[in-house]
């Protein structure tokens, strides 16, 4: 599971082409490895901000690019925090883990820093509710 937490840190990290191009007219470079990774929310404000964009956009690239995941079983979701720095926004990243004859299930707490664009995966539970 540490691997696939450290490829998922590596993914939720890295801005593709997406985010700088109207990527529409060219759906193979949409979800080819020039656009690796996710946009950014550095410099964002949480009032301008939709978490379900967000969730969206990072239930897309984990099915694009990490295929050890099973496609059914990926499941993200916002948390909503009132005790949470006004910065910061959780997300808890959840699915099971293809393996030769068995499914791992797995359940990873992001936390994404609107001020850095810095994403820190853990696999700790969070306290909170979903959104």
């Amino acid at each position: 599971m540490s691997r696939l937490r450290e490829d998922l840190s590596t993914l939720l990290n890295t801005r593709g082409l997406v985010s700088t191009l109207d990527l529409s007219q060219a759906p193979y470079v949409a979800r080819s490895v020039l656009n690796y990774g996710i946009d950014s929310i550095a410099g964002k404000t949480l009032s301008s901000f939709s978490p379900e964009a967000l969730v969206k956009r990072i239930h897309q690239a984990i099915l694009a690019y990490e295929p050890r995941v099973i496609r059914h079983s990926l499941q993200v979701s916002w948390v909503s925090r009132t005790e949470a720095p006004l910065f910061e926004i959780q997300m808890v990243i959840e699915g099971q883990l293809r393996d030769a004859e068995v499914a791992h299930p797995f359940t990873f707490r992001s936390i994404w820093n609107t001020q850095s664009g810095a994403v820190h995966l853990d696999t700790a539970p969070l306290r909170g509710r979903h959104g």
